[in-house]
């Protein structure tokens, strides 16, 4: 059985406003594609695991904060 997950764009979302940030901002600190954060807020792809992490990097959060795992 494969475990489903998706991320918690929310808290993503907290953090990049919380540091006055915009996506750019945020892509640019996490060095990612402007698109990438764009799509990955309007839920059009899921990001690699390397893009979480750059971006939980920069937001000073922890993995377990940004990624759900579903039934």
């Amino acid at each position: 059985m494969a475990v489903r997950w998706e991320v918690d764009v929310a808290a993503l979302q907290r953090a990049q406003v919380l540091r006055g940030w915009t996506q750019r901002d945020l892509a640019r600190a996490a060095v990612v594609d402007c698109d990438t954060v764009s799509d990955l807020y309007r839920a059009r792809r899921r990001p690699t695991l390397r893009t979480i992490l750059a971006l939980c990097r920069v937001l000073d959060l922890e993995m377990d904060q940004v990624i759900r795992f579903l039934d």
